[in-house]
């Protein structure tokens, strides 16, 4: 019977760490994008350069969810008012000059956003004024959603006022 006990509570231990550890990588991910806007935001305001040029369309993170475990800081170098107001794919990946790749932990992916299927946030100098971009048309708003393999979930909330909040 004390056998039997203690394997039960055990079972139960194990259960519970596991679900922890899960949700402690959701909150770790979900916070870390939220610092990487920040990042981007804090960059444009720097006036942080790309190489050795200070990108016209400021700093940004892009997020396609047809990639669920990555998303991207990027410089807009080859901005233009009304027209390029996103990652061009490949403004990240130029060695040396700030931008990257970020990669979820495995067991988090991107689930949603609430404007489509990509979402360009960029801050474009000097305000810096927040740009919600979805490849089409501009946005005030955007929430991003992060999920576990179990279904939690946690929301990324961005506003044009360059607010950004994560909520349970």
């Amino acid at each position: 019977m004390v056998i039997f006990i203690v394997a039960l509570l055990s079972g139960t231990m194990l259960a519970n760490y596991r679900q922890g550890n899960r949700d402690s990588e959701l909150n770790m991910a979900a916070n870390g994008l939220a610092s990487n806007i920040r990042l981007a935001q804090n960059r444009t305001l720097g006036a942080v350069k790309y190489g050795t040029s200070t990108p016209d369309g400021g700093w940004g993170v892009h997020i396609d969810l047809a990639n669920p475990k990555s998303y991207k800081i990027f410089a807009n170098i080859n901005y233009d008012e009304g027209n390029n107001l996103g990652y061009d794919g490949s403004e990240e990946s130029r060695a040396g000059k700030g931008g990257r790749t970020i990669n979820l932990g495995k067991e988090v992916s991107l689930a949603s956003t609430s404007v489509g299927t990509e979402i360009h946030i960029s801050f474009i100098p000097p305000d810096p004024e927040t740009i919600i971009y979805d490849g089409t048309s501009t946005t005030t708003e955007a929430d991003i959603t992060l999920e576990t393999k179990t279904g939690t979930r946690r929301k990324i909330q961005i506003n044009s006022f360059g607010l950004i909040k994560v909520l349970n």
